[in-house]
């Protein structure tokens, strides 16, 4: 009995809660039952050991490097847009509309706004150059790209340096079909006088 009239239990050391018995039969050589003798370092050593164990066996993996998007070797990166400067503030200010058109969440709105400033009668090169350049990059349907660019292509003020534009970025359409598309609109406006 201890002091206050409680009985004593027969209570282990604390040491002998670091028993190997929870270790399966193969690991418990490496961790033998501690002795209330042994040194400090020793229970240091096994608490690294057992910290490694437990790490090495959760299966965790570490990668160091390497890229979010693997480049396949036959990708050919695309071209980058052809650059006009606007001539005047009336450019500047349709240069504007189609960077607002392009901040529209649906594609249907971004397609009827570039194919209504692509009818557009009179817009400039820098212009024409701008709404292609927006138009293969922002829209996501390869048929809205295709309306859009045979409607600039119908235009009367339809440039060289549209017809540029496009042929220099005919990669951004994925198709065949539209490939062919826009370039049988391009022969058709050559051959119309």
């Amino acid at each position: 009995m201890n002091f206050k009239g409680i009985p004593e239990r027969n209570v282990p050391p604390a040491t002998t809660f670091m028993r190997a018995s929870f270790l399966p039969p193969c690991m418990q050589p490496l961790f033998p039952q501690s002795d209330p003798t042994e040194s400090p370092m020793n229970s240091v050593a096994t608490s690294l050991l057992l910290s490694a164990f437990c790490i090495l066996a959760t299966g965790c993996v570490v990668s160091i490097g390497g890229n979010d998007k693997p480049r396949q070797h036959d990708e050919v990166p695309k071209p980058s847009p052809v650059v006009i400067v606007p001539g005047n503030t009336l450019d500047s200010a349709t240069l504007a509309e189609i960077d607002a058109i392009t901040k529209l969440s649906l594609d249907s709105g971004k397609r009827d706004g570039f194919r209504a400033v692509a009818s557009r009668a009179g817009i400039s090169p820098a212009v024409q150059v701008h709404l292609i350049n927006t138009t293969l990059r922002s829209l996501s349907f390869e048929a809205g790209k295709v309306e859009v660019l045979v409607h600039l292509i119908q235009n009367p003020s339809f440039s060289d340096a549209a017809k540029e534009a496009i042929f220099r970025q005919i990669d951004h359409l994925a198709f065949d079909g539209s490939k062919t598309t826009v370039m049988n609109a391009i022969q058709e406006r050559a051959k119309t006088p």
